[in-house]
């Protein structure tokens, strides 16, 4: 049973990190049109322009090192770009990444860090909320893919399905 549910906020955090699937070789912000459709679906500005998805893929770098530290100092460099770009976005409405840059501070702010986790098998790297009572959960609940070898996961429209559904 869960302890409590995160944020909105966060689970929009959540949806970002999750936007590339390591273990199966599929990265939502591969392109313009990859990022347009995650924010369509996550109901967001959804006009993009190459810098915003530059943008947004060292945002979701340094999102994914800061989990993958665990409580330790994260990737500097990952968090320094990171930072770079949050310190300058003008967190305006029709920015499509304002939305993401109010979910990092709703999440620091409301104390949901410790709980949003990056699984730490590498071949997996999925991003879940802890929402056990204690929360000591490590690993997410993702099943593996086929076998090593296998055919990369489904891409496009299947791929934004498949990423938003994931615990």
């Amino acid at each position: 049973m869960s302890y409590r549910e995160p944020l909105e906020e966060t689970r929009l955090l959540e949806s970002f990190a999750n936007t590339i699937d390591v273990e199966r070789g599929a990265d939502l912000l591969e392109s313009v049109e990859g990022m347009r459709a995650w924010l369509a679906a996550q109901g967001l500005p959804a006009h993009v322009t190459p810098h915003d998805l530059a943008r947004a893929r060292t945002l979701r770098q340094g999102l994914r090192a800061r989990l993958l530290a665990d409580g330790e100092q994260p990737d500097r460099r990952s968090m320094a770009a990171a930072h770079a770009v949050l310190d300058g976005l003008a967190l305006r409405s029709d920015d499509p990444l304002a939305a993401i840059a109010r979910a990092w501070l709703a999440t620091t702010a409301g104390g949901e860090w410790p709980r949003l986790k990056r699984c730490p098998d590498r071949r997996c790297g999925w991003v879940f909320w802890d929402g056990s009572r204690d929360g000591t959960r490590t690993r997410c609940s993702r099943p593996p893919a086929a076998s090593p070898g296998a055919s990369p996961g489904p891409s496009g429209s299947a791929v934004l399905t498949v990423l938003r559904g994931r615990p």
